[in-house]
């Protein structure tokens, strides 16, 4: 089972439920569960952008 396919899926339901929460009533705890899965989704993919150019490197 690939983890990494798994992680990106799990990822964008939180960010769509969390966006549908901060649509429905907007609360400072949301917001931040908002911000928060969304920088988790921006460092996972830079996180792959520099292992990626690691390996291109060696």
């Amino acid at each position: 089972m690939n983890f990494d396919i798994l992680n990106k899926i799990l990822l964008a339901i939180l960010v769509i439920i969390s966006f549908l929460l901060v649509l429905g009533q907007p609360s400072i705890v949301k917001v931040l569960l908002l911000i928060g899965s969304i920088s988790s989704i921006y460092n996972l993919f830079s996180v792959k952008a520099k292992t990626n150019k690691k390996a291109l490197n060696k």
